[in-house]
């Protein structure tokens, strides 16, 4: 018996298809059975896996099928083979490179634990084998889930969860994937994207969680949730939510779950998802903290020095290195380098450009006319190997014919200023592939209009494919003097049409753009430098005992300065004196003389966060003999002299309910004016949005949100409470994080390059009441949050404050 297996490609252009076959002969047991078809070229944008049994009428029972993308699999494969040639030849230098060379290895191993996470469980995880409106999952009540083709994080499919039911005690969820076999206490990871259906009806308080259903060997349901629910409200954008789910007790099977509780529902409410990742990580989750740690022990080292014509660039750099070991007893080591790289301008001007090695993306490049979108939006093209070792394969590419002789343009975006009646010289290595291109300087006046222009000669359709290097490639060259009038220059790429019919495309690369100032007697261009912006200064420093792994890196690119320290204990001393800071085990010590003061993470007794008090040391350090302590459970004590005759009551919650109240009271007032504070705070987590094939010159809107909460401070008069006070506090959002990072940057939300935005939504207020005198001996306050703005609060604070002057 027989089976067929058959990978069916289509192109991403023309949908073309295309498919190779696969035999398999069949054992008459199960058994496992393994196929590997050839690598999937550029140009396809999906694939399909068919299985054909034969001859007709024979049955075959199959319990899984799954495809994978093994691209990263085999080139962590070459990598290994790498190192261990280089571990070959590291070991013949002896001594300590040796040591160097196995903590290499020793990092390697822990970073391939963290990779030892089960497959994704859910085959089609982009919903793309799903035809446009066919259900996902049936028996969902007040709802459903449907595949959609009117949103999508990427493909040509996403999956559409609607709740149609109004606020109510049933929930509306959606299993979806297989229900697969488990035991308790593994540990699950679980991955969407999600964004509003904007289509759909205001969200308002609609709420979207995600987790497992659990069933035991007895049949019990059990439902389990990785983290909170969020208001649907906030996915303004495509969004990746992910969490931890870990089976509990008596767990026999196990099935993804997405659901939109029923209780806070708006009906007609829905969400689109798209890219589901349901992984079995047990094997990985403890590792991947200790991968990290020790992956930062690792820096990679080269260095170069070189004069090129009028320039001279260094890059220099010192590594030191000392180990000592004893066999079977102790094992250390200390590695430190040094790197500096410098630019230093000799007779000749530089190179006036910028990003000429293109690592901000296409940040100063654009297209003057592309031909109403005949080409797509410049960046990098085709793959890494389409670029020599080291650049960015930078340029553009346009799916359809050219007609013989249309003309477009592409350049810089930013003027460089120019000294008339100098000559400057506009060159760059290049690669076109059934187009023409040719290069272009351009001088301005003051109004920017054109004084003066030189072209390149043409190079067309030079065809050079991988390996590609700089040898191999034309390096094209237009040289002129600034006229008169000159005040800035405009470089630029002249393409032409040379009317080829095909059906791959056209493309042009473009590598080490340089503009220059020539020297006298200068004939042609100078061999290419940088240009601005790529300076780098750098040190780090590892100290290695018995495997544990310490030290710092900082690195400088001109732009930022990223310094990190890993270590458990951080000392800075004053010499000869009885004074110091240090942090460590997660709390920062202060302290000088006979006192010391104290911030953390629960220390001495394992519940104070801020201390203050004589000199003891962190381990000592308690209620009893501070002068002044607050703990983790929102409680705090002053020991300290207060002024004489004041009447103050206070008290403060830490609640993250959504509707939190706090009560002061009672206690007997004196006849004086009492000045009563009601306070609130509330922040929500991080949440991270990815705006995939966005360009760098476009940044994502802000985050926002549109709610506020409501503080209300009441007092009792002996029946009931009644109002003193309430206002209403607008809610903000705080931008954490905004990145551009380029479609190489192998980012996996971002396979096209674009922003990374990371914000958190805060909402925080206080209101003062002047309260008249009164002689009544049980006042209580009531301070209470009757509106909240947060959608999911991972911190919040509420106090009441009310102080009684004589």
């Amino acid at each position: 018996m027989n089976l067929m297996l058959r990978l069916q490609r289509q192109n991403r252009e023309t949908l073309a298809v295309g498919y190779s076959d696969k035999q398999l002969t069949l054992t008459s047991g199960f058994a496992t059975y393994n196929v590997d078809f050839d690598a999937v070229d550029a140009t396809i944008g999906a694939v399909r896996l068919w299985v054909y049994n034969y001859p007709n009428n024979a049955v075959v029972r199959v319990d899984s099928v799954e495809l994978y993308d093994t691209t990263d699999q085999l080139a962590a494969e070459a990598n290994a083979v790498a190192t261990t040639t280089l571990s070959g030849k590291v070991t013949s230098l002896e001594g300590t490179t040796t040591a160097q060379g196995q903590a290499i290895t020793s990092v390697n191993a822990a970073i391939a634990a963290t990779q030892a996470a089960g497959p994704n469980i859910v085959i089609d995880a982009g919903f793309e084998g799903f035809a446009n409106g066919q259900v996902i999952a049936t028996g969902i009540v007040g709802g459903s889930l449907l595949a959609s083709g009117a949103d999508m994080q990427t493909g040509v499919r996403s999956a559409r969860l609607l709740r149609t039911a109004a606020a109510n005690a049933s929930n509306t969820d959606a299993y979806i994937g297989p229900i697969i076999r488990t035991t308790a206490g593994r540990v699950f990871y679980i991955e969407v994207y999600a964004k509003l259906d904007a289509a759909g009806a205001s969200p308002g308080t609609t709420q979207f969680r995600f987790g497992m259903r659990t069933v035991s060997s007895a049949g019990v349901n059990s439902w389990t949730w990785a983290g909170s629910s969020v208001n649907i409200s906030t996915f303004v954008g495509w969004t990746k939510i992910s969490g931890y789910v870990t089976a509990p007790a008596n767990t026999n099977t196990a099935q993804l779950l997405f659901s939109i509780p029923g209780a806070n529902a708006v009906a007609n409410a829905a969400i689109f998802l798209d890219n589901v990742i349901w992984q079995d990580v047990t094997d990985a989750y403890g590792a991947k903290t200790a991968a990290d740690a020790a992956a930062t022990g690792l820096s990679a080292l080269t260095t170069t020095v070189t004069q090129q014509g009028g320039q001279i660039t260094a890059l220099g750099q010192q590594v030191n290195q000392v180990g000592a070991s004893v066999a079977g007893k102790a094992d250390t080591q200390v590695v430190q380098t040094l790197t500096a790289m410098v630019k230093d301008t000799m007779a000749g001007g530089g190179n006036l450009l910028s990003n000429t090695l293109f690592k901000d993306g296409r940040r100063g490049w654009g297209w003057w006319n592309s031909g109403n979108g005949t080409w797509n939006e410049l960046g990098l093209v085709a793959g890494p190997e389409w670029a020599p070792p080291g650049l960015a394969h930078f340029g553009g590419f346009a799916p359809s014919n050219l007609a013989l002789n249309t003309q477009f343009w592409a350049g810089d975006e930013q003027p460089v200023p120019v000294v008339a009646g100098k000559r400057y010289c506009f060159s760059a290595y290049i690669n076109c592939h059934r187009v023409g291109l040719a290069l272009l300087i351009s001088f301005r006046d003051a109004n920017g209009n054109t004084v003066g222009e030189q072209y390149s000669g043409p190079a067309d359709a030079t065809n050079i494919r991988p390996p590609i290097t700089l040898e191999r490639l034309k390096r094209l060259s237009a040289s002129m003097v600034a006229p008169a009038s000159a005040v800035y220059a405009r470089v630029g790429y002249y393409l032409r049409g040379l009317g080829l019919s095909n059906n791959e495309g056209n493309y042009f690369w473009i590598f080490q753009p340089m503009l220059e100032e020539m020297r006298e007697g200068q004939t042609g261009p100078s061999p290419y430098s940088a240009g601005g912006g790529e300076t780098l200064a750098g040190y780090s420093l590892y100290v290695t005992a018995d495997g544990l792994t310490g030290g710092m890196v900082t690195k400088n690119d001109g732009k930022v300065v990223d310094m990190k320290i890993l270590a458990n204990v951080l000392q800075i001393l004053s010499p000869n004196q009885p004074e110091g800071i240090e942090m460590r085990d997660g709390y920062i010590r202060v302290w000088k003389g006979n006192s010391q003061r104290i911030i953390g993470t629960g220390f001495g007794g394992g519940d104070l966060m801020d201390y203050f008090g004589p000199n003891v040391g962190a381990a000592a350090a308690n209620k009893m003999n501070a002068t002044m302590w607050m703990d983790v459970n929102g409680n705090a004590y002053w020991g300290g002299s207060l002024s004489a005759g004041i009447w103050k009551n206070a008290n403060r919650t830490s609640s993250t309910a959504a509707n939190p109240y706090v009560e002061v009271g009672p206690f007997a007032a004196h006849g004086k004016q009492r000045v009563v504070v009601a306070s609130f705070s509330t922040f929500s987590p991080t949440y991270t949005t990815w705006y995939d094939g966005r360009s760098s010159s476009n940044e994502p809107p802000p985050p926002a949100i549109a709610s506020s909460t409501v503080l209300r401070l009441r007092r009792n008069v002996g029946a009931g409470l009644e109002l003193v006070s309430q206002q209403a506090f607008p809610a903000s959002a705080v931008l954490v994080n905004l990145t551009y990072h380029d479609r190489d940057a192998g980012i996996r939300e971002l396979p096209n390059g674009g922003w990374q935005q990371e914000y958190y939504f805060a909402c925080s207020g206080s209101f003062t009441a002047t309260e008249p005198g009164s002689t009544f001996q049980n006042f209580i306050y009531e301070g209470a949050i009757t509106t909240q703005a947060i959608p999911q609060i991972v911190s919040q604070t509420i106090a009441v404050v009310s102080t009684e002057e004589p």
